[in-house]
């Protein structure tokens, strides 16, 4: 019989570290040396917030960055939070055929008279 599994407040922490660094619940499971049910069933919140924790944290340090003098911070917030169209970037890229015509989607047409035909000897003529 094994034994029962109780959580205590330094496995949630290490449970809510792992999980925040993208680290599979799987191997968090193993590495605690639990099931994945258990894992699920003991430490859920630690598990569905710890995404929102470390991108809070992330989001705090780059405003933070920005607010500093970080110009390629703040480049980064407006592009990304900014008004759309007066800070977005988007490339557009157009393709054309030869001299700007539409493209062919046909397949190219091969000229058999073009093809050397091979002797029996292997040599072309």
């Amino acid at each position: 019989m094994t034994a029962r599994h109780v959580p205590t407040d330094e496995v949630r922490e290490i449970v809510r570290r792992l999980s925040q660094v993208g680290i599979p619940q799987e191997d968090i499971a193993e590495a605690l040396a639990i099931t994945r049910p258990t894992l699920d069933k003991h430490y859920k919140k630690e598990l569905k917030t710890a995404k929102i924790i470390m991108l809070a944290d992330v989001c705090g340090a780059l405003y933070k960055n920005a607010m500093d003098g970080n110009v390629a911070a703040q480049i980064f917030i407006m592009k990304t939070r900014g008004p759309k169209g007066e800070w977005s970037t988007t490339d557009r890229f157009e393709h054309t055929g030869a001299e700007g015509q539409p493209l062919s989607l046909a397949p190219p047409m091969i000229n058999v008279n073009f093809i050397p035909k091979a002797d029996p000897d292997g040599t072309t003529s």
